[in-house]
C-alpha cells in the first residue's frame, strides 16, 4: 500500500517519486486512459501505517487535471477480511476536465474501479477472498 501500488496496479505509470510513500513527498504520474494520457502531480499529506491499517492521502498539485485530494486505506478486520476505502473530493482544474462535465466524473469512477481491484491478486494470494 505504501509502495503505489494502487496506482501501479491501476496502470499509472511513474514518472517522478520516491518508491515509498511518505509524508511531503510529491509523485508525478501518467494515467493511460484511452486516447489520453494525462499527468498527474501529487503531493502526499498524510500516511497511516499500522499493523492492520495502511494508506495515505495526496493533494492535486499544479498541473493535476482535478483540484483537490484522494485518500486510500485498507484495513484488516478482526474476522480477517480486508477493507478498502478510497475518499476522493475534487472538482475539474484543466479546461478539458470542466468541458468534459459528466463524462469527466464517468472517467473518474472508471479510474477508481481501477484502483478498487488493483489489489484483487494481492488479497487472492493471502486467501482473504475479495471483501472490499
Amino acid at each position: 500500500m505504501l509502495t503505489w501500488h494502487i496506482q501501479a496496479g491501476s496502470r499509472f505509470e511513474m514518472l517522478e517519486g520516491p518508491a515509498r510513500v511518505a509524508v511531503g513527498v510529491t509523485s508525478r504520474f501518467q494515467i493511460p486512459f484511452g486516447p489520453l494520457h494525462p499527468t498527474v502531480p501529487c503531493r502526499v499529506f498524510e500516511v497511516v501505517d499500522e499493523a492492520n491499517r495502511a494508506g495515505f492521502g495526496h493533494g492535486a498539485l499544479i498541473g493535476h487535471a482535478q483540484r483537490g485530494w484522494e485518500s486510500y486505506l485498507v484495513e484488516r478486520r478482526g474476522d480477517g477480511s480486508i477493507e478498502m476505502r478510497i475518499r476522493v473530493v475534487a472538482r475539474p482544474a484543466a479546461w478539458w476536465m470542466s468541458l468534459a462535465g459528466p463524462a469527466g466524473l464517468v472517467a473518474l469512477h472508471l479510474l477508481l474501479r481501477r484502483n478498487l481491484h488493483s489489489l484483487d491478486g494481492i488479497i487472492a494470494a493471502q486467501g482473504a477472498g475479495n471483501s472490499r
